[in-house]
């Protein structure tokens, strides 16, 4: 099944479309009728963008040096903790939000990083029950309808395969979860708001191995597009991590 997808390359960032639903390997090419690669990406624009932090606090002047380097991408984040401070009530602070305000109306497009974590809801960990995972929804809604047609992207977490990135209760197996929350916004959320693209992934490094068992887990029919981050001092080799 081919999942509809969106392609941006940002500063520590690349995100991968996806070609398909089933089983990479990543440590051999995979072979048998159930198994699927991610194929070279179709022909198609390459987008320029730049990570930022105007959701932490960054000051409104730095938005002048993305505007310099001409990209029209930009990719910043909103806290989740930060932003609903009492369970149902979501205030978005406007001295983060003016910057990303400004980026908007001056036509650059929005790709936001949301943890779905909250000290409010499953004692901060991933989200796992019904009650968080809707709280996590309504906030993305939220976004969504905040920015309009500005905000094109939703990486969900951030490094994931991190070690203490998911933390989740006791007996509760991380990847699941994860990808629990991907399946849950694919519901009411991708419908009311098909133009976002959902990403899930988000790796420090190209772990395809990381990657494979998410795959295994059901990600790619929840998620648009694979984030991940191959920060290096030296190119060489990128091509080839991406490639498989």
């Amino acid at each position: 099944m081919m999942v509809r997808h969106r392609t941006a390359a940002l500063m520590g960032a690349l995100l991968l479309p996806l070609a398909g639903c089933g089983m990479a390997d990543g440590e051999a090419s995979p072979v048998g009728s159930e198994a699927a690669v991610i194929a070279t990406p179709p022909p198609g624009p390459f987008t320029l963008g730049v990570q930022t932090h105007f959701g932490q606090g960054w000051p409104a002047t730095r938005l002048g040096v993305a505007r310099d380097l001409s990209a029209p991408l930009l990719r910043d984040g909103l806290s989740w903790q930060v932003s609903e401070p009492v369970a149902g009530r979501i205030a978005l602070d406007p001295a983060r939000i003016a910057p990303l305000d400004r980026a908007c109306a001056s036509g650059m497009k929005l790709m936001l990083t949301v943890i779905p974590r909250h000290r409010l809801y499953d004692g901060g960990r991933i989200v796992t029950s019904p009650e968080g995972r809707a709280a996590f929804a309504a906030y993305l809604d939220t976004l969504a309808r905040r920015f309009g047609d500005c905000l094109v992207a939703i990486e969900v977490g951030n490094e994931i395969n991190g070690a203490r990135a998911l933390p989740v209760p006791r007996g509760t197996d991380p990847l699941a979860a994860y990808v629990g929350v991907l399946a849950t916004l694919r519901g009411s959320f991708a419908q009311s708001h098909p133009q976002v693209a959902l990403l899930g992934g988000s790796t420090n490094a190209i772990g395809t191995g990381f990657l494979v068992r998410l795959f295994r887990m059901g990600l790619l029919s929840h998620a648009d597009g694979i984030s991940v981050h191959p920060y290096r001092d030296h190119g060489e080799n990128i091509e080839w991590e991406i490639a498989r």
